[in-house]
C-alpha cells in the first residue's frame, strides 16, 4: 500500500492536575521513509460523521497542512488535539531525510527539538495481499475496485473488508470496564463466540484511492460495523515544489538535541482563564 495521510508522529496536548502548564507529546512511529521526486501541497481534512439516521452530533473536521519537496523533505503543520479542545498553539513537524534529522517546534518558546533519524527510501507498492483469515476467525479481504481521477491525478482505487463472524471483542467490553472482563478477554479482534447484544457478522470497510505519481493516498473513508465514518481528503492540492524555507529552522531558534528518538514531550502555559 502508498503511504497514507498519517504523518510520521502525532501531537496531543495533555494538562496535569495541578498544573498551570499544558504538556504537548509528540509520538513517532517505528519507521521512517521518503519519497523523492514527488513534490507537492496539501491541506488534509478529516471528517468523522454518525451512522445514517442517528441523531446529530458536533463534529469538528480535523485538518493539517502537508509540503513534501523533491528531495523527499516534509513539513507538517497540525493543530494538537485535547479531550476539551485544540491545543494553543500549531504543531509543527519537519523531516529532513538530507540531513538526517526530524525537528518538533516550540512555536511559544522558539525551540526546535531535533531527532536523529534512519531515513529509508519508500518503496513500491506491493501487489495486493491474496484474502486470509487469522487465527481468532476474523477474515481480511483487500481487492482493487478500478481507476478514476482525482484533481488531474490518475488514483487506483483499493477496499479492505476486516469481518468478525461473532462480532467485535471491543463491542462486548463494559463501561467502565471490569477486572473480570479484562481478565477475560480474547486475544485478537474477534470474539469466540456470539453474545448477546453485540453485532453479528461485523465487518469494518476501509478504502483508499491512491496516485502512483504521489506514491500516497488522496482519499481515504473508513465505515466501521455500526456505520460511522471517517472520511480523509487532500483539499488544494499542489504539485509544485514549495519554499525552500519551510523544511529549515527559523532563525532565533535554539536546537535541542533530544534522547529519546521515539517521544518529544514539552510544556506550554495555559492560556489565561476567562
Amino acid at each position: 500500500m502508498p503511504e497514507d495521510f498519517n504523518p510520521g508522529g502525532f501531537g496531543a496536548c495533555y494538562v496535569p492536575a495541578g498544573r498551570a502548564g499544558m504538556d504537548v507529546r509528540v509520538s513517532f512511529g517505528p519507521r521512517w521513509s521518503f519519497r523523492a521526486g514527488a513534490p507537492y501541497s496539501a491541506l488534509v481534512v478529516t471528517v468523522e460523521a454518525p451512522p445514517p439516521g442517528s441523531a446529530p452530533q458536533q463534529s469538528h473536521p480535523q485538518s493539517r497542512m502537508n509540503w513534501r519537496d523533491s528531495a523527499g523533505r516534509v513539513r507538517i503543520e497540525m493543530q494538537g488535539q485535547t479531550i476539551n479542545g485544540d491545543c494553543p498553539n500549531i504543531l509543527v513537524q519537519i523531516e529532513d531525510p538530507v540531513a538526517g534529522y526530524a525537528y518538533v517546534l516550540d512555536t511559544l518558546d522558539k525551540i526546535a527539538h531535533r531527532i536523529p533519524v534512519h531515513f529509508v527510501p519508500q518503496g513500491d507498492p506491493r501487489p495486493l495481499p491474496a484474502p486470509r483469515t487469522l487465527r481468532d476467525g476474523e477474515t481480511v479481504v483487500t481487492e482493487s475496485i478500478g481507476t478514476q481521477t482525482v484533481s488531474g491525478l490518475s488514483v487506483t482505487r483499493t477496499q479492505q473488508t476486516k469481518t468478525c463472524p461473532n462480532g467485535f471483542v471491543h463491542d462486548s467490553k463494559p463501561n467502565p470496564v471490569t477486572p473480570e472482563w479484562q481478565a477475560a478477554r480474547p486475544r485478537g479482534e474477534c470474539l469466540p463466540e456470539p453474545l448477546p447484544g453485540v453485532m453479528a457478522p461485523a465487518a469494518d470497510i476501509s478504502e483508499h484511492w491512491s496516485s502512483p505519481e504521489l506514491h500516497m493516498s488522496v482519499f481515504a473513508k473508513y465505515t466501521d460495523h455500526k456505520g460511522n465514518t471517517s472520511t480523509t481528503t487532500l483539499q488544494n492540492l499542489q504539485l509544485t515544489d514549495p519554499d525552500p524555507a519551510l523544511f529549515q529552522i527559523p532563525a532565533g531558534y535554539r536546537i535541542v538535541d533530544e534522547p529519546d528518538a521515539r517521544v518529544v514531550t514539552f510544556t506550554i502555559p495555559l492560556p489565561p482563564q476567562n
